[in-house]
């Protein structure tokens, strides 16, 4: 039975650290920089993550590996660059 994940299992890993891996890609690491959409559980939410400049992902399915949490395979956009690195974006709805 799959779990609900919601924006209270991301908000206290706010500044951690994250392994994210792509098929024939390097394990690179992102930082959650962002949470952003409804405290409640049942409704949508979005994370804002910061990665390396150097060998950025295209839009695709990453499987995420955080702390306290199971790996998860999700669907990341990226964003772009800013001052920190390629941010990158996942939706939850």
């Amino acid at each position: 039975m799959m779990t609900r994940i919601s924006r209270a299992d991301f908000e206290p890993l706010l500044g951690q650290d994250f392994q994210v891996q792509t098929p024939g890609q390097p394990v690179q690491g992102w930082t959650l920089v962002e949470v952003t959409g409804s405290p409640s559980g049942a409704e949508a939410f979005d994370l804002l993550f910061t990665g390396p400049l150097h060998s950025p992902l295209g839009q695709g399915v990453v499987r995420l590996t955080g702390p306290n949490l199971s790996p998860l395979d999700l669907f990341a956009v990226p964003l772009g660059p800013d001052g920190q690195g390629m941010q990158y974006q996942i939706i939850f709805t």
